[in-house]
């Protein structure tokens, strides 16, 4: 795979020549299907199961979580494009925020770029593992089987069709995904309400054992049985928002046929993520009365199988949405394992390249090494909680994604002010954890206590602060650079 260019005019009008690669970035795709594709892939899963179980399982104080989600979503789409579809005209291509590193800044950024593609890298195996181990749980929940080896081996050629296909697997995905999981929540929640109606709804969820009253259960300002603190609210929005932020939506923008569909992405993002994410919502508050037969689950996995049984066992209807169901959870978790693991690979296969300066990009090894680390990760790395997995995103979206932003708003931005900026917002995240907890715990309970968002919210300040004393300090002198970012920063389309 060589590393050709993506050269088009930037003036509005479609794109005279592109030259796409299909594997990195695949073909140049419409607004519509490249916004859906992303609205998809970042919160198929999530709507389809993390937002339902979460609200059945704390209430409708959840909620908050799903609006910083969307909250999160509004600023990418809202803030990047343009720019970013511009840069991604630049050199060879934004594939990845190694590659937004290098194109950005230019000279002296290639140690920088190296440690965000070797620490995204890390990430993203992380996280692909942790997709895997919820897929041998979903299994084991529908199919009420034990966990066998061959699961853990077929599991791994999944992945084929990302290798053959490249992202144009995942923007192809995308829209019928898109589709296929506003009916699996339409359905449900319209199945639901026929089958019990209002009355049967509220009866049901007090029988079913929550917390004080079934007000306060769909109460938006309280959350699992007690009321809302600031904290917690602060805590569950920004760890939605955080989400929907990570800095890996550039494949997206580089794909986007021209400027003009720019608007129609983002419009498709909007369309379809908030009739999604208000189905979600009413799902999970209802579903905790309809599963009351199904007895109590303590697992996203569990909870997605005692939906679907409990659908199947209903009329045309309930049995239609059960179906549709179970096909969008298969195909929003392939969608998101093939997104996870083509960045995983795009980045390895820059750090092999990198390597060697002389050498053309080397798909087929850094395929093979990425394969290698995930089939040894997978059978030997520990079982590790979802909580584990959040805050993992949480480190990665408060060190990588202040620079992000920042680099499309400061002209004088340089490597010294980046670096600066992923070191303390690093730091922020794990200082809270290394001090004692009188500095932090009892002092700020409002922020650094168990429900508190202050980890996040201190990373961002440090990060941010670094980032505009750094600029002052060593500003860019790159007159390519600088020279980049002015060609780029007016909005367009």
């Amino acid at each position: 795979m060589t590393g050709s260019t993506m050269q088009g005019k930037t003036s509005g009008k479609p794109d005279q020549k592109v030259i796409a690669e299909p594997f990195f970035l695949g073909r140049p795709a419409s607004g519509n299907r490249t916004g859906l594709s992303f609205a998809a892939c970042f919160s198929g899963l999530a709507v389809l199961i993390l937002i339902p179980y979460a609200i059945y399982k704390y209430g409708a104080g959840f909620f908050w979580c799903a609006l910083g989600l969307f909250a999160g979503m509004t600023v990418v789409w809202k803030v990047l494009p343009y720019r970013m579809y511009r840069y991604s005209r630049k050199g060879e291509g934004i594939r990845s925020f190694s590659d937004y590193v290098r194109i950005r800044f230019g000279k002296g950024s290639r140690v920088l770029s190296l440690v965000a593609a070797a620490a995204f890298t890390l990430f993203t195996l992380f996280f692909s593992v942790q997709l895997f181990r919820l897929g041998r749980d979903l299994f084991e929940a529908f199919f009420r089987r034990d966990d066998l080896w061959w699961i853990r081996v077929v599991s791994i050629f999944l992945l084929l069709p990302i290798i053959i296909l490249g992202f144009s697997l995942i923007t192809g995905m995308g829209r019928p995904t898109a589709i296929l999981i506003l009916f699996a929540l339409a359905l449900p929640v319209i199945a639901i309400f026929k089958q019990m109606g209002g009355s049967g709804i509220v009866r049901y969820t007090m029988m079913s054992g929550v917390p004080n009253t079934v007000s306060d259960y769909m109460n938006l300002l309280h959350y699992d049985g007690e009321p809302l603190t600031v904290a917690t609210g602060i805590s569950l929005f920004v760890a939605g928002f955080l989400f929907a932020g990570l800095p890996v939506s550039f494949p997206f923008f580089a794909v986007i046929r021209h400027t003009r569909q720019v608007k129609r992405a983002r419009h498709a993002v909007f369309a379809w993520t908030l009739p999604v994410f208000v189905l979600s919502c009413f799902l999970g508050g209802i579903s905790r009365a309809y599963l009351y037969l199904e007895g109590e689950v303590n697992s996203p996995a569990a909870y997605a199988a005692a939906l679907f049984r409990s659908l199947r066992r209903g009329k045309l209807l309930a049995g239609t949405a059960a179906v549709i169901y179970a096909a969008a959870l298969v195909a929003a978790f392939l969608l998101l394992l093939y997104f996870s693991f083509h960045r995983m690979i795009t980045e390895m296969t820059s750090i092999i390249s990198w390597m060697d300066e002389k050498a053309p990009r080397k798909l087929g090894m850094g395929i093979a090494v990425s394969w290698a680390l995930l089939v040894l990760v997978e059978f030997r790395m520990p079982e590790l909680s979802w909580g584990s997995v959040f805050f993992v995103i949480d480190f990665w979206a408060c060190s990588a994604g202040p620079v992000m932003f920042s680099s499309i708003a400061i002209r004088k931005l340089s490597t010294a002010a980046v670096t600066a900026g992923v070191l303390l917002g690093s730091l922020g995240m794990v200082l809270p954890e290394l001090l004692p907890e009188a500095i932090f715990g009892s002092k700020l309970t409002f922020f650094f206590g168990p429900e508190g968002a202050g980890s996040e919210i201190f990373s961002l300040t440090l990060s941010f602060l670094g980032i505009i004393l750094f600029t002052r300090l060593f500003p860019e002198k790159d007159k390519d650079a600088l020279t980049r970012f002015d060609e780029v920063k007016n909005r367009i389309g």
